[in-house]
């Protein structure tokens, strides 16, 4: 097994529910103007690495409106990454992402760097 099979696991898919462990936090707070539940989640993405993050939920619908998390542990030469999804609230009976940002720093012997990629989907219909 490469060290990145499992990385494409979502949380949110019917299909990977066994892999997931979910538990409402008892907060409520707005995201992306939405009044929203938040969920604390762990996701086994293989056999080496978990995904560990938050899912926020539409109160109304339940549908998804964003998510973030992280990978534990993180890859080598790699201090920090974080990613982020944002979800179509308008979506019937499924998620569409409308947007996935990813930030992390890297550090390799001398030399520390950050980077950030946002990727907006315009046309995802």
């Amino acid at each position: 097994m490469d060290g990145m099979e499992g990385m494409d696991k979502m949380p949110l898919d019917a299909e990977h529910q066994d892999d997931v462990i979910a538990a409402y936090s008892g907060i409520i707070e707005n995201k992306n103007g939405i009044e929203c539940e938040l969920w604390d989640f762990e996701i086994i993405l293989s056999d080496k690495y978990t995904g560990i993050g938050r899912a926020w939920l539409n109160t109304e619908n339940g549908r998804a409106v964003s998510l973030s998390y992280q990978i534990d542990p993180l890859f080598p030469f790699v201090e920090k990454m974080d990613f982020r999804m944002d979800f179509d609230s308008a979506a019937e009976n499924s998620w569409v992402m409308e947007s996935f940002r990813m930030n992390g720093m890297v550090n390799m012997v001398v030399t520390k760097k950050s980077f950030k990629s946002v990727t907006e989907f315009s046309d995802y219909r």
